[in-house]
């Protein structure tokens, strides 16, 4: 076998033809937790500060809508435990910057507690849509896509 064909390979047959393989090619592909929070927190402090220098402060609804959506693109590339943490390096930011001005964390109560609980959910949904995602497209997780060209027809 050349060494590019070893190196364009999708896998071994037994990855291919079993279904349980797939679980565990994908748990590997997926950002475990201390990877999770760099990444998390490399999404979130541009975001916040992207979100401050046009303006949004004034409107806490799209600043946290944002940020869900964010923490909900974070958490597709992680694994459960990985994304559970998403939403509390999130809430800092939209809680110190965004909300509070200067860095100052402030805890309103319910309020904030709601807030923490949506950044955190949003984490967690996009690891389930993830991972619902890998189990219905393989191919797709797998990072092989099919083309007329490569299915011989």
């Amino acid at each position: 076998m050349s060494a590019v064909q070893l190196l364009t390979r999708t896998g071994t047959r037994a990855h291919r033809s079993a279904p349980a393989a797939h679980a565990v090619a994908d748990r590997r592909d997926l950002l475990q937790a201390p990877m999770a929070l760099v990444v998390a927190f490399a999404v979130a402090a541009p975001a916040s500060i992207l979100l401050a220098a046009v303006g949004a402060w004034g409107h806490p609804v799209f600043l946290l809508v944002v940020l869900c959506m964010a923490a909900f693109a974070v958490g597709r590339a992680c694994d459960l435990a990985g994304s559970l943490l998403v939403g509390p390096v999130f809430w800092p930011f939209f809680d110190g910057f965004d909300t509070h001005r200067w860095g100052v964390l402030g805890w309103d109560g319910r309020t904030d507690a709601f807030r923490l609980g949506l950044l955190v959910a949003a984490g967690a949904l996009g690891a389930l849509a993830g991972r619902l995602r890998a189990g219905r497209y393989p191919a797709a997780a797998e990072g092989v896509l099919s083309s007329p060209a490569s299915s011989g027809r």
